[in-house]
C-alpha cells in the first residue's frame, strides 16, 4: 500500500511525543517531497516506534542528549547497485534516527540485524 513516508513519521511522532524527555534536544529535518513508499502502516508504526525508544533510552544519562530524525530522498548510485542487486528504483526514500547516545556494547552489536 503507498503511503507518505514523512506525512506517516510526523504523525507517530506526535503519537510518541511522550517518550521524548522535556531535556532531551529534539529536531527533525524532512525534504519537501511526500516520500510514497509502499508499506504497511501498522509495520511502520511498529519499527518506527521501537527505534524511537530506543534512541530515548541510549540518550538517559548522557550530557545534552539530542535525537535527530531525517527524512530525504535517495538517488541510487553505482555502488548501492552493485551492493543491493535486486533494487530497480532509481529514487529510494531514507529515514534515519540518531542520537547522541553511547552506543551499542560490542557483544550486542554482534547480534544486530
Amino acid at each position: 500500500m503507498p503511503l507518505n513516508l514523512v506525512s506517516c513519521v510526523q504523525q507517530l511522532l506526535e503519537a510518541n511525543s511522550e517518550i521524548i524527555s522535556d531535556s532531551c534536544v529534539f529536531h527533525t529535518d524532512f525534504c519537501d517531497q511526500s516520500l510514497i513508499v509502499s508499506g504497511d502502516a501498522s509495520q511502520l508504526q511498529v519499527v518506527f516506534t521501537n527505534l524511537l525508544e530506543n534512541a530515548c533510552e541510549a540518550v538517559v544519562g548522557v550530557d545534552h542528549p539530542m535525537i535527530i530524525i531525517r527524512g530525504e530522498a535517495f538517488k541510487v548510485n553505482d555502488s548501492f547497485k552493485t551492493k543491493h542487486t535486486n533494487v530497480e528504483a532509481e529514487l529510494l526514500a531514507h529515514l534515519e534516527i540518531t542520537d547522541n547516545g553511547l552506543g551499542i556494547d560490542l557483544e550486542n552489536l554482534e547480534r544486530i540485524f
